[in-house]
């Protein structure tokens, strides 16, 4: 493998891993914009609606 082939291929790889790491921030912040709503009004009732106890289900 020669020198200039050797970092074209650096070269190609950091370019593919920055590509993803972009994606992947982009992802990120749809999921906290769309997350952010249901934080800021109660965490701490968004946090019981989710993990309903069976018992707590089956008294209502």
């Amino acid at each position: 493998m020669t020198r200039q082939s050797r970092s074209a291929l650096l070269r190609d790889t950091l370019e593919i891993t920055g590509f993803l790491a972009m994606v992947a921030g982009g992802v990120m912040t749809v999921f906290m914009i769309l997350a952010l709503p249901s934080l800021l009004t109660s965490p701490a009732d968004h946090r019981v609606a989710q993990h309903m106890h069976p018992v707590v289900i089956a008294s209502r």
